[in-house]
């Protein structure tokens, strides 16, 4: 637990992360079983023989800076949502992109009720 007497900085950004098609998207992970788990997508993108799906997720996307002097003070924004873009050929899935909010940040001070005082690493 973090408790007052603390300064630090925290900062909440877009992660991007881009998983395998294997296992999880591929085989009976078609083009028509992913609308019938997730719907219609957002946006349909078209370019040469790949097709792109765009889901948004149900989130805000965040972005800012939380500074800590005793206790957080969150300077942060909506900027859209998070999503999910997957990326088709041929009725095969050839790439998945996620992108969604994560929080990070440095902090120094009393780091819980003990009175252990320090540095350390927050979020992801």
């Amino acid at each position: 637990m973090i408790v007052s007497g603390c300064v630090g900085i925290g900062v909440v950004h877009s992660k991007d992360r881009q998983p395998e098609c294997e296992n999880q998207y591929t085989k009976e992970y078609n083009l028509n079983y992913l609308k019938k788990i997730y719907g219609e997508p957002k946006d349909i993108i078209e370019e040469a023989e790949v097709i792109s799906y765009l889901y948004t997720k149900d989130n805000m996307a965040l972005r800012g800076i939380i500074p800590m002097i005793g206790i957080g003070i969150p300077l942060v924004l909506p900027v859209g949502t998070d999503y999910y873009e997957i990326r088709y050929k041929d009725n095969k899935c050839i790439n998945i992109r996620e992108e969604y909010t994560e929080w990070s940040g440095y902090m120094c001070g009393y780091l819980n009720e003990n009175g252990k005082r320090g540095c350390d690493t927050l979020g992801k």
